[in-house]
C-alpha cells in the first residue's frame, strides 16, 4: 500500500472494495475517522468494528491498479474525482439515503455548487415527434428561467432535453450509466462534446473506462433525481426506466411532474400512472414553477401563466405553427381532425370523408405550409 496517496486516493481505494458502499463506509468512518485509517486497520480491528469477515479481508486488498488508473485519468483537463465529503459534491445529492461515494466529473465544476437550481427531464427512448418537441421546448424555457437541466444522455427524450437546454447556449448536466470515457449510446458522442463545450458537465459514479451494463442504469437514475429539485417525465410506458427515476424522486422527497397524453398512446400510460399517484400535471412550465413554489430557494421565481411557455405549441417561439383560421374550411377541418399524437391515413379518411387522392393532396400542402408533420405510420399536428 502506498501511504503517500492523496485523500482522494484513499477514497478511491475504498471504492474498489466489493460491497463496501455508503452505509458501510459511514459506519467505519465513525470508528476510524478517515479512509486512510480504515485501510490501515488490521483484520481484527475491522471485525471489532462490526465488519463481516469477508468484507474485512477485502478491505485489506483494495485494487490499487484501478486507483492508479483513476488518478491518471484525473490529470487530464477538466477531469475531476469527487468524494462524498468534497465541497464540490452536489448538495442535493449529498442528502439522499444512498449517495455515491465517488463521482467522476468532466466539465465545468462551478455548476455543481451547493445552491444550483436543477430540474431533471426524462422519458421514452423511442418517443413520438410531439414528445421530442415538448422535451426540447421545456428544457429550453426552463433553462432560460435559470434552471440547469439534468438528464441521462439516452436516446429520445433525454437527448431532446439536453439539446433543448443547449439551444440558446444553456447549461445541461448528463448523468451516464457507463464510464465517462465510454459514452453510451455512441450516437450521442457529439452531444456529449457539445455539452462540455457549452460549459456543462458529464457525471458518472462508474470508473472512467467502464462499459455500460443493464444494472448500472437504475443506479444512474437515483443520481439524476437526487441532483434535482424535481423530475419531469415526458412520455413513458409502464415499464419505462423513467418511472424508476420518478420513484427515486418520491423517495428522496423531490417533486414529480408528468406530461399527459392520449389514452390510446402506450407512451402516455406511465405518465398517467404517475398522475394518478399524485404527480403534478404539466401543461406549461408555469405548472412546474407553481409546483416548486413552496421551496425557500424558489421565492425569486415569478412567471406569468400567459408567458411563452405553453406546451400545446401555440406560443412556442421555435414553432412554425400558424393560426388555422387562415385556412379554407376543408383544410381547417383536416387539421382539426389531426391530434398531437400519430393519426393514420385510414383514420383521416374516416374522419374527413375525403377520397385518398384528395386527402393526400391536402396533407402535402399542409405539410409544406408548416401545419402538420409526417411521422412513421401517419401524421401529427404541429
Amino acid at each position: 500500500m502506498d501511504l503517500m496517496l492523496s485523500e482522494i486516493g484513499y477514497w478511491l481505494a475504498l471504492y474498489t472494495v466489493p460491497r463496501c458502499g455508503f452505509s458501510t463506509v459511514s459506519m467505519l468512518l465513525k470508528k476510524f475517522t478517515t479512509p486512510k485509517q480504515i485501510l490501515l486497520a488490521s483484520h481484527e480491528e475491522l471485525l471489532a468494528a462490526g465488519v463481516n469477515p469477508k468484507l474485512a479481508s477485502n478491505l485489506l486488498k483494495p485494487d490499487w491498479k484501478i486507483v492508479e488508473s483513476c488518478l491518471r485519468w484525473e490529470e487530464q483537463p477538466q477531469c475531476y474525482i469527487l468524494h462524498w465529503d468534497d465541497l464540490h459534491y452536489p448538495a442535493l445529492l449529498h442528502k439522499i439515503s444512498s449517495p455515491p461515494l465517488i463521482l467522476f466529473v468532466k466539465g465545468e465544476l462551478s455548476f455543481l455548487q451547493r445552491h444550483q437550481q436543477a430540474l431533471a427531464i426524462v422519458g421514452a427512448r423511442n418517443p413520438t415527434h410531439t414528445g421530442l418537441e415538448i422535451a426540447h421546448q421545456l428544457a429550453n424555457e426552463l433553462n432560460a428561467l435559470g434552471f440547469v437541466i439534468i438528464s441521462g444522455l439516452a436516446r429520445g427524450i433525454d437527448g431532446a432535453a439536453h439539446q433543448g437546454a443547449l439551444f440558446n447556449k444553456g447549461i445541461t448536466v448528463a448523468v451516464l450509466g457507463s464510464g465517462l470515457e465510454h459514452i453510451y449510446p455512441a450516437c450521442h458522442q457529439s452531444l456529449a462534446l457539445d455539452i462540455l463545450e457549452k460549459g456543462g458537465v458529464l457525471i458518472s459514479e462508474f470508473f472512467p473506462y467502464s462499459s455500460p451494463k443493464a444494472e448500472y442504469f437504475p443506479r444512474r437514475n437515483r443520481i439524476i433525481s437526487g441532483m434535482s429539485l424535481g423530475v419531469i417525465v415526458v412520455e413513458a410506458t409502464l415499464q419505462s426506466g423513467s418511472l424508476i427515476t420518478a420513484r427515486y424522486a418520491l423517495d428522496q422527497g423531490r417533486e414529480v411532474f408528468a406530461i399527459p397524453g392520449s389514452i390510446r398512446n402506450p407512451l402516455s400510460q406511465g405518465c398517467h400512472a404517475l398522475l394518478k399517484e399524485g404527480a403534478t400535471l404539466v401543461e406549461s412550465c408555469a405548472d412546474i414553477i407553481q409546483g416548486l413554489s413552496f421551496l425557500p430557494t424558489m421565492k425569486h421565481f415569478e412567471i406569468d401563466n400567459h408567458q411563452n411557455c405553453e406546451l400545446n405549441g401555440n406560443t412556442n417561439k421555435n414553432s412554425i405553427l400558424k393560426s388555422i383560421s387562415r385556412l379554407d374550411s376543408q383544410d381547417r377541418k383536416l387539421v382539426e381532425c389531426l391530434g398531437f399524437e400519430k393519426t393514420s391515413i385510414d383514420i383521416l379518411m374516416l374522419r374527413t370523408g375525403l377520397t385518398i387522392d384528395k386527402l393526400l393532396a391536402c396533407l402535402s400542402t399542409l405539410q409544406l405550409q408548416g401545419y402538420i408533420d409526417v411521422v412513421p405510420g401517419g401524421y401529427v399536428r404541429k
